[in-house]
């Protein structure tokens, strides 16, 4: 049962922004000679303002949203999965109490699910909507996947069914949860790398 403890959405994120950083910096060119066209100095200046502030639009309203419910998104997972398989792994589970708390994943999951959609992206620029759009899509469904695999263990438990295609079905949606995750998390890192966003790693 230990394959059951996957990493979490944070780690996620901490890889798929330097996996990000390293494709724009790869992505120069230092023998480009090409030289730029010249832009109006005025619609230059009118570029930035709109990027400052859609920058300060993300940072005051998306992130704070985003680092909240994913910081749930773990929390769930840290607190209720993996104890409780970590007990009933090592025998000392009592089976009242796992049901229990998996169904209180479960829920928490659930409820979890339908907050994606309301993280506030409106005053940034279409393009990033739509990528963060698509972003919470992923980590609803992240969430939905986690609900399913805790209501499958909730299964197992209950009916006592602990046959490795049975393990190998919780398992699957596990996997499908970390790879909506992982599918989110970089169209965010994207979007931030965009609004000139760098993280501190120090």
């Amino acid at each position: 049962m230990k394959r059951f403890f996957k990493f979490g959405c944070l780690g996620a994120i901490g890889l798929m922004v330097g996996l990000v950083i390293i494709g724009f910096i790869i992505g120069e060119d230092p023998n480009d000679t090409t030289t730029s066209v010249e832009v109006d100095d005025n619609k230059s200046e009118d570029a930035k303002e709109v990027t400052a502030s859609q920058k300060d639009f993300y940072l005051n309203k998306t992130k704070p949203k985003i680092e909240e419910l994913t910081g749930m998104y773990d929390k769930i997972w840290d607190e209720g999965w993996k104890p409780t398989f970590e007990a009933l792994s090592n025998g000392n589970a009592n089976i009242y109490n796992a049901y229990d708390n998996l169904k209180i994943v479960r829920d928490t999951y659930r409820d979890l699910s339908g907050v994606f959609k309301s993280i506030p992206v409106d005053d940034l620029g279409k393009e990033h909507q739509k990528l963060l759009e698509s972003a919470f899509s992923d980590l609803r469904y992240a969430a939905v996947a986690r609900q399913i695999a805790a209501e499958k263990a909730m299964e197992m438990i209950d009916t006592g069914n602990y046959s490795p295609s049975f393990m190998d079905e919780i398992e699957s949606q596990i996997k499908s949860a970390d790879s909506q995750m992982i599918s989110g998390v970089a169209s965010i890192a994207i979007v931030e790398s965009e609004l000139g966003i760098i993280e501190n790693s120090n």
